[in-house]
């Protein structure tokens, strides 16, 4: 028998891929916000940036599912560099072809090595996670339950706080994706669901708050 489906989880990566979408559209939409009047348009362009939120709910399921994981998956990272590599090249031909740009060597050579080049910023990211996931469980699989909350609050102020206060600290996707992890990673190791509703509800009430503050700062 296959494994049990969580119905949750399954309703929150849809709830994820919506906020992305809505996120992409305030992003490409070909309208510059801040050239608007405020008022109703405005409001909805510069709310629908909150859509930064599905891509951080992506990250911290992949740390729920991984956290257990002892070795890199390289099947599954080499298939997922074929597909971008194959979508990446079909779009960049078709854009070609219908002259919505022109030939560029250097964009080709771009979307041949998509992931190298950061083409598509989280899918390099994600990659970069699997291919260390297996050395960040084994830290955070042998770290105590204090240990591990500290973890996550000095990780928190070097991704989010020291920038949101224009603090030069150098950070990139692949520490905030950690942070993301291992938020993930730790509702999973203890165990935090419906049964423990008390702290379930503290969690959400702190990972809404750091996410909040992480999007405000990406």
């Amino acid at each position: 028998m296959g494994k049990k489906r969580n119905s949750n989880l399954d309703l929150l990566k849809i709830i994820a891929m919506l906020l992305i979408l809505i996120s992409h559209y305030s992003v490409h939409n070909g309208i510059n916000n801040y050239l608007l009047n405020f008022g109703v348009n405005r409001v909805f362009l510069d709310f629908c940036v909150i859509g930064n939120i599905g891509t951080i709910l992506f990250v911290m399921i992949t740390g729920y599912f991984m956290v257990e994981r002892k070795n890199i998956n390289f099947k599954r990272i080499f298939s997922l560099i074929i597909q971008v590599l194959f979508y990446s090249m079909i779009l960049y031909f078709l854009s070609v072809k219908l002259g919505i740009i022109n030939f560029s060597l250097k964009e080709f050579i771009k979307n041949i090595f998509p992931v190298l080049t950061k083409r598509y910023w989280f899918i390099s990211a994600y990659l970069m996670l699997s291919l260390f996931s297996p050395f960040i469980n084994n830290l955070l699989n042998h770290l105590e339950k204090k240990q591990f909350k500290l973890f996550l609050f000095l990780i928190f102020i070097f991704t989010s706080v020291f920038r949101f206060f224009m603090i030069d600290i150098y950070t990139n996707d692949l520490f905030d994706f950690i942070f993301y992890y291992s938020l993930g990673a730790y509702i999973k190791k203890y165990n935090i669901n419906y049964a423990n509703r008390k702290k379930l509800y503290c969690l959400l009430f702190g990972s809404f708050f750091i996410i909040v503050a992480s999007v405000i700062v990406m």
